[in-house]
C-alpha cells in the first residue's frame, strides 16, 4: 500500500500541529517514512507492506485515480501561487493610553485585525489548514505597531480602511474609556484607552496568597448587584454613622465591566454602602444602604433612585439622531465664564439624561446673576451652547457644517514631511480649524460653518514655534464635504557668510509674509532652508541686508563700524508712557543722565547702569534747542527710534 502525496502531507501536518504548534510546518515529503526516521517512528504508526504477488505487465497509460507527483511537494509550494497583498492603507487610529488616570509612556502596542478564514465546510482538512495559514499571513501583513510617547499619546499609521482593529499590549489589558466604543475600532478613531497590568501571580509582595486566590470560600465576603448606577461609583464605609463629605474619601468598590455587580472580602460587622451618581462637585452620596456583614457569604441587591435630570434629545442638521454627543456645563456672568465637563447619567439612543451639579442647581433656583448653559458637541458637528434654566426635556439640532479635504501634491519627498501645518480661518475670524497633514499628504479640516475661509499653509522650520507661513489660499466652503488639491511651492536655500567681527552674534531673517522672524547665530557658512520666494531682510547686530529669493542663493554680510551719537524719535504711540512723559516726534536724545555715547555698545552700557533708577534725565534737541527732560523708566514704551550720527 502506497500513500498519495496529498494524504501523506495531510497526515504529517496533522501530527505536527497536534504535538507542538510552535514547531511550525516541516517539509512535506513525498515518500513513505522509514523506521530510521526518529520523528516519524515516534508519531506515525508503522505500515506493514502487503504480501508480494507477481505483478502483471506494466500498463504505461495513467490511471484515472492515480495520484500525480506533479503537484506541490512542500508547504511553500502550496502557498506560492497566491501571494498575500501588501496593505497600502492610509487610515489612522490615535489617542492616549492611561494607567491609573496618568499617561502611560513607552507602551508598545499592536493593532491587529480579525479575518474570517476563507474556506468552505465541504473543503477537505488540508485545504482548510492552508486557507487558515493564508489568513494568518494576511493578518500579519495588516498589523501595525505604535509606542506611546511621554504624554501617553500613540498613533497607528497606514491602516487599511476596510478593516477594524483590535489594540493590545504584551503586559497590559487595554480597554476603551468610552463604554459605547468597543473593539474592534474603525480607522479614524480617537481613543482613550485604560491600561491594567496583567497579574502573573496570586501572591502578594509578602508572599501571601491574595484573598481571592482560593475563590473566597474560606473568607467573609460581600457580593451583590446594583441597578441604575449609570456613570457613578459605589463606596463602602465601616459602621452606620454619617457618611464622609466628600464621599470619595470613603473606600470605592470595584464594579464589574458592566457596573452591575461587585464583590469584596470583609471582616464581619456593620457597614454602609453609598452610591454617588454622575459628577457631583461636592461629592455627596445620593443613595445609601446600611448593611450587617456576617461570617461567610453575604449577598445584597441595590437599586439606585435616579435623581431629577435634564433630558437632552440631539439631532443632526438633516434630522438624523446623534448617539455619540458629549456635554459640558457652562456658567456665565457679566465678567466671568467657567466650564465643567459632565457625562450623561444614562443614554437611550439620542436621548441623554444629564445630572446638573450643585452650582447649576443653585442657578436653576434663581437669585443668581449667573446664566447656565449646556455645551453640546458631537464628532463631525460644530458645538452649540443652549441656555438651560430648569430640569426637563430640551431638543437640540446641530447647524449645517462644512469639511475640507486637502490633498497636498508632492508632499512625499518634499523635505517637509512631518512639519506642515494647516489652518482654516473664516474671513471674519469667527471660526477656525487647524490640522497637520498625514504621512500620505492628506488632511481633513473641520467642522466649520459654511462660508469663505483662508487656508494658511505653514511649516515648522526650527526646533520650536512659531511656524513659517508658506502659502495662503482662499476657499469657499459649502455645507458638507469640500475638497481642494494644493501644490507646494518651490522652496529655496540661502547661504550666508559673515565677516569675522560678526561671527557668534545673534541674527534674524524676516519677510513681509512672516511676522515671526527666524533667529540664528552667525557662523560660517550658515544655510537657511525652506524659504518661499520673496524679499527678506537679514540682520546681524547693526548690519542689515535685503535679499531676494530665488534670485539670490547666497549673500555676504560685511561688518561696518557705525558711529552713532543720537537717538531720533520717529514715532510715538498715542496714550503710551512715552507720550505721557512729554516726548515728541522729532526729538533727538543725545545723553542719558548727562552721559553721551558714540556707538550702540556705549549707549547700551549706559542704559544698563541706570536701568534700576526710578527716573532719568534725557538731554534732547527739540527744534534746534537743547533742553533736558526728566522721565520715568517707562518712557521708552511706545516710541520708534532711529539711531544716527549727528
Amino acid at each position: 500500500m502506497t500513500l498519495s502525496i496529498r494524504a501523506l502531507a495531510l497526515l504529517q501536518l496533522a501530527v505536527i500541529l497536534g504535538i507542538a504548534a510552535g514547531l511550525g510546518f516541516t517539509q512535506w515529503q513525498s515518500e513513505q517514512p522509514t523506521s530510521t526516521s526518529s520523528e516519524a517512528s515516534e508519531v506515525v504508526p508503522s505500515l506493514e507492506p502487503p504480501p508480494q504477488v507477481p505483478s502483471p505487465a506494466a500498463d504505461l497509460s495513467p490511471a484515472a485515480d492515480t495520484p500525480s507527483n506533479d503537484g506541490p511537494q512542500t508547504l511553500a509550494e502550496w502557498l506560492e501561487g497566491e501571494p498575500v497583498p501588501t496593505s497600502t492603507g492610509s487610515g489612522q487610529i490615535g489617542g492616549i493610553v492611561l494607567l491609573d488616570g496618568e499617561p502611560l509612556a513607552e507602551l508598545e502596542m499592536t493593532a491587529s485585525v480579525v479575518i474570517p478564514t476563507d474556506s468552505d465546510e465541504d473543503d477537505d482538512l488540508l485545504d482548510q489548514l492552508l486557507a487558515g495559514v493564508k489568513s494568518m499571513r494576511l493578518r500579519k501583513s495588516l498589523e501595525r505597531t505604535s509606542t506611546s510617547d511621554e504624554g501617553g499619546n500613540f498613533s497607528f499609521e497606514g491602516l487599511d480602511e476596510e478593516y477594524s482593529y483590535h489594540i493590545g499590549a504584551p503586559d497590559h489589558f487595554l480597554s476603551s474609556a468610552d463604554r459605547q466604543l468597543r473593539a474592534p475600532y474603525p480607522t479614524g478613531s480617537d481613543l482613550q484607552l485604560n491600561a491594567r497590568a496583567k497579574q502573573d501571580t496570586y501572591l502578594t509582595a509578602e508572599g501571601e496568597r491574595r484573598r481571592w486566590a482560593t475563590g473566597g470560600l474560606d473568607e467573609t465576603v460581600l457580593i451583590g448587584t446594583i441597578q441604575n448606577l449609570h456613570r457613578g461609583s459605589l463606596y463602602i464605609v465601616e459602621g452606620h454613622g454619617p457618611l464622609p463629605e466628600p464621599i470619595d474619601q470613603a473606600q470605592r468598590l470595584s464594579l464589574n465591566y458592566s457596573s452591575t455587580s461587585f464583590s469584596k472580602a470583609l471582616d464581619p460587622g456593620p457597614y454602609t454602602l453609598a452610591a454617588a451618581v454622575g459628577i457631583i462637585r461636592e461629592g455627596k452620596a445620593l443613595n445609601s444602604w446600611p448593611i450587617e456583614v456576617k461570617t461567610g457569604i453575604n449577598e445584597v441587591h441595590l437599586v439606585v433612585e435616579t435623581p431629577p435630570s435634564v433630558e437632552v434629545v440631539v439631532w443632526s442638521a438633516s434630522g438624523d439622531p446623534i448617539d455619540n454627543a458629549h456635554f459640558s456645563w457652562l456658567r456665565r456672568s457679566a465678567n466671568s465664564r467657567s466650564s465643567a465637563g459632565c457625562r450623561p447619567l444614562k443614554t437611550e439612543g439620542n436621548r441623554y439624561f444629564i445630572l446638573p451639579n450643585e452650582r447649576i442647581l443653585e442657578i436653576f433656583a434663581g437669585g443668581s446673576n449667573t446664566e447656565a448653559l449646556l455645551d453640546i458637541g458631537a464628532p463631525g458637528q460644530a458645538s452649540v451652547e443652549v441656555p438651560v434654566d430648569r430640569l426637563g426635556t430640551i431638543e437640540v439640532s446641530f447647524d449645517p457644517v462644512s469639511w475640507l479635504d486637502v490633498d497636498v501634491i508632492g508632499y512625499r519627498g518634499s523635505g517637509l514631511e512631518g512639519s506642515l501645518h494647516f489652518t482654516l480661518t473664516s474671513d471674519d475670524g469667527s471660526a477656525s480649524s487647524p490640522a497637520m497633514v498625514d504621512w500620505l499628504g492628506a488632511l481633513r479640516l473641520g467642522p466649520v460653518p459654511p462660508g469663505r475661509y483662508q487656508l494658511v499653509t505653514s511649516a515648522k522650520t526650527g526646533s520650536s514655534y512659531p511656524l513659517d507661513q508658506i502659502t495662503t489660499d482662499s476657499v469657499h466652503l459649502a455645507a458638507g464635504d469640500n475638497a481642494i488639491a494644493l501644490t507646494l511651492p518651490l522652496l529655496y536655500e540661502l547661504t550666508l557668510d559673515f565677516d569675522d567681527e560678526l561671527l557668534g552674534k545673534h541674527g534674524r531673517i524676516s519677510s513681509g509674509q512672516n511676522s515671526f522672524p527666524r533667529q540664528f547665530t552667525a557662523r560660517r557658512p550658515l544655510v537657511i532652508s525652506l524659504l518661499a520666494p520673496g524679499e527678506y531682510v537679514v540682520r546681524v547686530g547693526q548690519m542689515e541686508k535685503t535679499v531676494r529669493i530665488p534670485q539670490q542663493d547666497s549673500v555676504y554680510i560685511a561688518y561696518e563700524k557705525i558711529e552713532i551719537n543720537t537717538m531720533v524719535i520717529v514715532q510715538i504711540t498715542p496714550g503710551s508712557p512715552a507720550e505721557r512723559s512729554g516726548l515728541q516726534v522729532g526729538d533727538q536724545v543725545i545723553a542719558f543722565n548727562g552721559v553721551t555715547f558714540s556707538g550702540m555698545d556705549e549707549m547700551q552700557a549706559i542704559y544698563f547702569k541706570i536701568a534700576n533708577d526710578p527716573e532719568l534725565t534725557l538731554t534732547i534737541i527739540r527744534n534746534g534747542i537743547e533742553m533736558q527732560l526728566t522721565v520715568s523708566q517707562t518712557y521708552y514704551e511706545g516710541i520708534t527710534p532711529r539711531f544716527i550720527e549727528r
